[in-house]
């Protein structure tokens, strides 16, 4: 696969806007837009929430590595991976084998707490007054690995149109990550 048709892969907590940018982005970029989340969901017949309460997060992360395999393979492609994908090195190899190019959505606890209210992500059910501490826990296990997954990108503040738009100029070369938040 070439660069020019390997995958653009977006990693990134829950709630940093991954699916969101991610459709915006494949229609800019004229690319397949695919949602890792979404294809388990189809191949497993249940939402995440019901794979969660059969299988456990172990089970649900064995079909997300398959899944992700598979989806890596796609070319002309923009793939969404859930937020914890990072957590299995397999998932980064088979992505980097076929020369995919990793961005990291990024946000703040406050901004991943309005986004993620009242939804069912099986990570957060929890009582309301534990899901900052829950958020911030999670967050700081993948921190080393959403560092090694590629290129941070900040949402906060920004839109999902925004932030496809940035991550369309640091494709082109157009700006670094750190100006990309300044400029917004």
């Amino acid at each position: 696969m070439s660069a020019r048709t390997a995958p653009v892969v977006l990693f990134g907590f829950m709630g940093t806007g991954k699916s969101a940018v991610g459709e915006i982005l494949a229609r800019r970029l004229q690319r397949t837009y695919l949602d890792s989340d979404a294809e388990i969901e189809r191949e497993a017949g249940a939402g995440i929430p019901v794979i969660f309460a059969r299988q456990g997060e172990a089970g649900f992360r064995r079909l997300e590595t398959q899944v992700i395999t598979r989806l890596a393979e796609t070319e002309n492609a923009v793939i969404a991976c859930g937020g914890g994908a990072v957590l299995r090195p397999e998932n980064l190899a088979a992505l980097r084998r076929h020369g995919s190019i990793h961005f990291v959505l990024t946000a703040q606890v406050d901004t991943i707490l309005a986004r993620t209210a009242g939804s069912d992500r099986p990570l957060l059910q929890c009582p309301p007054a534990e899901r900052r501490q829950r958020v911030e826990e999670l967050l700081a296990r993948r921190a080393a690995a959403y560092d090694a997954a590629g290129l941070a990108v900040p949402t906060d503040g920004m839109t999902a149109d925004e932030v496809a738009d940035a991550i369309v100029r640091l494709l082109n070369g157009g700006m670094s990550a750190q100006a990309l938040h300044a400029t917004s």
